[in-house]
């Protein structure tokens, strides 16, 4: 046996005892965290409707557990309460036209419905309108993850997981206020103002309303150093929220984990 045989002996032994103690140190830090786990949290949760961004906080509750015996593999349910809220502004217009302007096609953007259209054109009497919407949502998430332990304080949990969504509020409140003292313009005005509109209601929506049930996926990570935890997450819905009205939500979470 030459020198460098010895010497490459020599190096695949120490390299062996490296590996084996930080084995070993990952296994001692796993084996001395609970098979099972709470977490509170409170999250930064604005929800995706249609294109708009709605803020909103929610609150949480998950109980955990680990599927195997080196705490890396686990499953986790939770409850979680989100409230969103936001201020829509709007505005009502009306002009006096001739039918030779109808017929000659000069409103026909706006007749198709055109948006631009309708809010570039320079009406002759205008009332502004607003809708504050607030939204209230019941969540169980269900999460399948794995956890990978740096040390006995610091872990990271990449997850992915279903969500089961119930809407149990969805309302717009409208306010308007005419611009002059046209009659007809203040008669619109009067009619939006203080009018409330449940976008759950088939009535009020006019048989689009939205649903009460959703179910979607979501993928995220947490956190843990010690007791404290903070976590990301993204999901979409695989039910939509109403006919050709698809939803999201992002989370940005912290909490305490015992």
């Amino acid at each position: 046996m030459n020198f460098k045989t010895i010497m490459l002996a020599g190096a695949l032994a120490v390299s062996g005892t490296a590996s084996a103690q930080f084995a070993n140190t990952g296994a001692s830090n796993n084996a001395d965290t609970p098979m099972s786990y709470n977490r509170v949290t409170l999250s930064y949760a604005p929800t995706f409707i249609g294109g708009e961004t709605v803020n909103g906080v929610g609150i949480g509750y998950t109980y955990g557990g680990f599927i195997s015996q080196e705490r890396t593999m686990f499953i986790e349910i939770g409850v979680r309460l989100n409230y969103n809220a936001k201020t829509f502004d709007g505005m009502f217009g009306y002009s006096m036209v001739s039918p030779d302007d109808i017929l000659n096609g000069s409103y026909d953007d706006i007749l198709n419905g055109d948006f631009d259209a309708i809010m570039d054109q320079d009406w002759e009497h205008t009332s502004s309108l607003k809708m504050k919407f607030k939204m209230l949502q019941y969540a169980i998430p269900i999460n399948f993850g794995y956890r990978y332990a740096f040390n006995e304080n610091l872990s990271v949990s990449p997850y992915i997981g279903l969500n089961f969504k119930f809407n149990l509020l969805a309302q717009g409140k409208m306010e308007s206020d005419a611009n002059d003292n046209d009659y007809i313009n203040n008669a619109v005005s009067d009619e939006f103002d203080d009018t409330t509109i449940n976008f759950l209601s088939k009535d009020d929506m006019m048989g689009m309303q939205w649903k009460t049930f959703q179910m979607g996926w979501h993928i995220g990570a947490g956190v843990n150093y010690k007791a404290a935890y903070l976590g990301l997450q993204y999901g979409t819905d695989f039910i939509k929220l109403a006919e050709g009205t698809n939803s999201a939500n992002f989370y940005l979470t912290a909490g305490f984990q015992f």
